[in-house]
């Protein structure tokens, strides 16, 4: 009864969550790595563990209606919720802003890739409502893989959570420099940018030189604690080689160098460019 911490690998059913809630009441982080799972039943019993912080799923689709009856028990103490490949709702997407106050952390990436949630469901008064609800707490977001991630969710972030520090929008088709640039303006404590094949990017789309610095770069210069940017080392899957009009391998090759020397030039703490497959 006195465990703080608990893990599960196997999935389990509804008899075997509510004993887990009634024997082990004093649970302050809870994770489900069970795998690719549908319609997961008695999620609504964790609404009783009043003493929740963290909790993690990944791959599992809970059954209608139950993730948001968890959220309104224990969301207002949550300080982390990850749904990675989760099956969720619109609803569900919105019960974050209305009962999770007090996230630090929140990690939605890979909702569509479940198929429970599609980019034409959420909309962005979806989108809105739920930063406006949980974002002035908020340090850290992933909001990679995505379909429905674009400009507009990231000036919704930009205007909602001051207190970023760690953005990750990774694979994102969608974005350009105009979110990139609504990001800069706003959330001036941001100190590390995941942006892996983010190929609408001018980094990897202005013809000139002078374009992907006044686009790209110079935003970029406004992030005075910016420690670390992430970007793709493949770029076979991010540009066109026989196309023209954008730039070639070696190019973006430079680009990348350009990026990483200027913002270590220019900001305090600036250390790196990342560039991972």
């Amino acid at each position: 009864t006195t465990a703080k911490k608990l893990k599960l690998e196997i999935v389990p059913d509804e008899d075997e969550i509510e004993m887990i809630v009634s024997t082990l009441p004093n649970l302050e982080a809870v994770e489900f790595a069970c795998g690719i799972t549908d319609d997961v039943g008695g999620m609504n019993h964790l609404a009783r563990l009043s003493r929740l912080r963290w909790l993690s799923f990944v791959g599992v689709g809970i059954r209608g209606g139950q993730l948001q009856e968890m959220l309104k028990g224990i969301g207002v103490n949550l300080y982390g919720l990850q749904m990675q490949e989760c099956g969720m709702t619109c609803d569900d997407f919105r019960a974050i802003g209305t009962y999770c106050k007090s996230l630090r952390y929140l990690g939605v990436s890979c909702m569509s890739s479940h198929g429970n949630l599609q980019s034409d469901d959420i909309t962005h008064e979806d989108i809105s409502a739920t930063f406006s609800g949980c974002g002035a707490t908020l340090r850290y977001l992933d909001i990679g893989c995505n379909d429905f991630v674009d400009d507009t969710m990231l000036e919704c972030i930009a205007n909602h959570c001051p207190e970023m520090l760690l953005l990750d929008f990774s694979n994102s088709k969608l974005v350009t420099d105009i979110g990139l640039a609504r990001i800069a303006s706003r959330c001036k404590k941001i100190q590390c940018l995941g942006m892996m094949y983010c190929d609408k990017m001018g980094i990897y789309t202005c013809e000139t030189k002078e374009d992907f610095i006044s686009t790209f770069v110079t935003p970029l210069l406004s992030l005075r604690d910016l420690r670390t940017i992430v970007f793709a080392s493949d770029l076979s899957d991010i540009i066109t080689q026989d196309d023209d009009n954008v730039p070639n391998y070696e190019e973006v090759g430079y680009r990348y160098g350009y990026v990483d020397g200027v913002l270590q030039t220019a900001l305090p703490n600036f250390m790196h460019c990342l560039r991972i497959a």
